[in-house]
């Protein structure tokens, strides 16, 4: 084992959005505020719950107060059902179990809430063993922090340039060059390709099976 992946969760390996969608517009009812169309979610989501909560306030709503508040309901109403509606995207499962037959560790580091990850993983990938599977709190920084990448790295006792990240958004991107790590996009999640090069991916996957065309490469 010489080498390593580290994947981001929502719009990388899950398409997470119809559940999210719909515990923050439960959320958003419960302080008397109007729902947001699903697909407005997509570039609101991957800097946490605390940003996703700020940004699905009306501008006038958008208090520290209220912020906090509506971040709370939301988190115990996604806590309770994160994976209701939620699939892996296509070719997630095999490309996983691809990875795993090779003897590839793999972990996921979000910025959904810590308490989410766990269940959501054990739902949809019960066959897969993740080395880590880490989301935000209070002990680490979120990311594109370095730390908890690299935390990662130094457990399975690789250099942070043997680790490939990859995700689908400029926050990902942004934290495998922070860490020194490899950094890799998907063009089927939430953000355009021309987002992820513009941060400076230095590949970009198409589809699953082009990441193991990408590991292969010297």
């Amino acid at each position: 084992m010489d080498r390593a992946l580290i994947f981001d969760l929502d719009g990388t390996l899950v398409d997470t959005l119809p559940d999210i969608a719909a515990a923050m517009n439960a959320a958003l009812a419960e302080r008397r505020c109007p729902p947001l169309p699903r697909e407005a979610y997509r570039s609101r989501v991957g800097w946490g719950s605390l940003e996703l909560s700020r940004l699905s306030l009306p501008e006038d709503r958008r208090t520290d107060e209220e912020i906090r508040l509506l971040e709370r309901s939301f988190r115990r109403l996604y806590q309770a059902a994160p994976a209701v509606r939620s699939v892996p995207f296509p070719g997630i499962p095999a490309l996983l179990a691809s990875l795993q037959a090779r003897g590839i560790p793999l972990s996921v580091l979000t910025n959904k809430p810590d308490e989410a990850v766990s269940p959501l993983l054990a739902a949809l990938f019960p066959e897969t063993r993740f080395f880590r599977a880490l989301g935000a709190d209070d002990r680490r920084p979120r990311k594109p922090d370095p730390a908890a990448a690299l935390e990662i790295a130094r457990d399975l006792g690789l250099a942070p340039d043997r680790v490939f990240f990859v995700g689908d958004s400029a926050v990902d991107i942004r934290t495998a060059r922070n860490a020194g790590m490899v950094p890799i996009g998907v063009a089927w999640g939430y953000r355009d390709i021309s987002e992820l090069e513009a941060e400076g991916a230095r590949s970009i996957a198409r589809t699953p099976e082009d990441l193991l065309a990408i590991l292969s490469e010297p």
